[in-house]
C-alpha cells in the first residue's frame, strides 16, 4: 500500500513537529509542518519542516520502508521543488524505517560525472537516518511525536511489554482518547514492519484508546484492512472492494462531515483495493474531502 508508513509519520510530525526537528539534529524550539504541494510534477515530498521563529530555514524529509532504486534522484528533485516553492535552501533527510529499506547505494551523496571529461555535473548531499540503529530507550524518552519509532528501534523483544507500559504512561498526558488511539495505531502500523501480526496483536491488546482511533476503526483487525461491512468482504474481490468503499465513506464522514453529491460520485468511481486502501490511510493526513480526492 503506497504511502502507508509515510502518512503515519506525517500524523506524528504534525502532532509534535519540534521533536522531529530535534530528532533530525536541529536545536530549535519552534518548528511547523509545511504541507508544501509539489504536485506540479505529479509528486509530493513526504514532509517539509519550517524551522525557527522566523521560518527562515527548512528541512525536507523522505521516509522509506522499502528500498527504491530512484530514491537518490527523487530526493534531489524534491529538494529543488521545495526550495523553489519556499524560496529557502533546504536540508534533506532520508529516514529508513527498517533494514529492508537500506542498500549499499544509499550513501547520502548523489554524484553525477560526465562520461567523457570526468568532470562533476552534480553533487548533492543528504543525511541518512536508520531508525533501527537507535536504542528504543532513547526514543521512548524523546518527544511524543518520536515515541512510536521506539518500537522499531533496537530492543530485545522480551522488553517490549515494558516499552508498552512506558508508552502508556507518556501518552496518558494526552487528554483526547482519539488522539491516544491514533498514536497506538501508528505504533501498530510501524511494528508491522518488524514483527508478525499475531505478536503485535498480542502485545498491544487492550491498550487504552486504540478503538477510539478513527484510523483503527477504518483499518486494522487481524492484520487486514477492513470496515464495518466485514461480511461483504468475504470471498469475492468485488465484495472486498465494496466493504472498503463503505469503510472509507464512514471514516471520511466522521472526519470531514457528510460528503456532497459530487464527492459521492467521485467515490463511486474508486473501486480498486489498492486505491481504497491508500485513501483510508490518507484520511489522517488531510482535513477535507476535497484534499483527500484532490
Amino acid at each position: 500500500m503506497a504511502k502507508v508508513f509515510d502518512n503515519t509519520s506525517r500524523f506524528l510530525m504534525g502532532f509534535d513537529t519540534t521533536s522531529w526537528a530535534r530528532f533530525l539534529g536541529f536545536a530549535t524550539d519552534k518548528a511547523e509542518l509545511c504541507n508544501a504541494d509539489l504536485s506540479t510534477v505529479a509528486s509530493q515530498a513526504d514532509a517539509i519542516l519550517l524551522l525557527g521563529e522566523h521560518r527562515d530555514s527548512a528541512a525536507h524529509v523522505e521516509i522509506q520502508s522499502s528500498y527504491s532504486r530512484d530514491m537518490d534522484i527523487r530526493i534531489v528533485l524534491y529538494y529543488a521543488l521545495g526550495s523553489k516553492a519556499l524560496g529557502l535552501p533546504l536540508q534533506s533527510f532520508l529516514i529508513l524505517l527498517r533494514p529492508e529499506a537500506d542498500n549499499p547505494a544509499i550513501t547520502g551523496i548523489v554524484k553525477h560525472v560526465h562520461a567523457g571529461s570526468g568532470s562533476t555535473i552534480l553533487e548533492f548531499h543528504y543525511t541518512v537516518i536508520r531508525v533501527w540503529e537507535f536504542k528504543a530507550e532513547e526514543l521512548i524518552e524523546a518527544g511524543l511525536g518520536i515515541l512510536p519509532l521506539a518500537f522499531i528501534a533496537e530492543i530485545d523483544p522480551e522488553k517490549l511489554p515494558d516499552l508498552v507500559k512506558r508508552a502508556e504512561e507518556r501518552l496518558a498526558t494526552i487528554a483526547d482518547p482519539g488522539t491516544i488511539g491514533e498514536f497506538w495505531t501508528s505504533i501498530d502500523i510501524l511494528m508491522g514492519l518488524k514483527y508478525d501480526r499475531p505478536f503485535v496483536d498480542g502485545l498491544l491488546k487492550g491498550v487504552r484508546g486504540m478503538k477510539e482511533s478513527v484510523t483503527y476503526q477504518g483499518i486494522f483487525e487481524d492484520g487486514k484492512l477492513i470496515g464495518k461491512a466485514e461480511g461483504k468482504a468475504e470471498g469475492k474481490a468485488e465484495g472486498k472492494a465494496e466493504g472498503k468503499a463503505e469503510a472509507l465513506l464512514k471514516l471520511g464522514t466522521k472526519l470531514f462531515g457528510a460528503p456532497s453529491a459530487k464527492t459521492k460520485a467521485a467515490l463511486a468511481l474508486i473501486r480498486t483495493d489498492e486505491a481504497l486502501d491508500d485513501l483510508i490511510f490518507q484520511c489522517v493526513t488531510v482535513s477535507s474531502w476535497e484534499q483527500l480526492l484532490g
